[in-house]
Parts: structure tokens; sequence; C-alpha cells
């Protein structure tokens, strides 16, 4: 527990907000980029776990969560694993 209030639990939420793959994933996506052209273009070689993570949790999300509950987790998944803008 005292690893993820401390520093290295700081550092890494530090990393995923600020700068990490996944917030620049977010950005691409955000600025109306389909994944796989912003995966393509912009960060061909790296591992957005995000997406790994999406991928596994959509199918049980997508069918047994209302969507009115969780809108952006909602549309998120569906862009991801659909391929679609947001």
């Amino acid at each position: 527990m005292s690893t993820i209030l401390g520093l290295a639990g700081i550092g890494d939420l530090y990393v995923s907000v600020i700068g990490g793959r996944n917030s620049k994933m977010g950005d691409f996506l955000g600025k109306g980029l389909t994944f796989a052209v912003a995966k393509k273009r912009f960060m061909p070689k790296d591992t957005v776990e995000g997406e790994q993570l999406a991928r596994e949790i959509a199918p049980y999300i997508l069918r047994k969560i209302d969507k009115k509950k969780i809108p952006l987790m909602y549309h998120l998944l569906k862009t991801i694993i659909h391929n679609k803008k947001i």
C-alpha cells in the first residue's frame, strides 16, 4: 500500500495523466482521429495499455452496464473496438 500512496504511485499517476501513452492516444482520439490512424501515424511502435484493457473489458461492459450510467467509458470503448471517431 505504501508504494501506491508513495512516490512510485504518484509518479505513475502523473505519467498516466500528463504524458503517458494512454494520455497521448486520448489526445489523438479527442482531436478526431480513429485509433488505428493515430496508432499507425503517431505511435507505431508504442504499446497503448489502455487499448489492451479496453478490448478485454469491452464485451462485458457494453453488454452488462447501462450506457447512461457510464457514457464516457461506453463511447470510448466503442471508439476503440470499432475504430470509429469520437
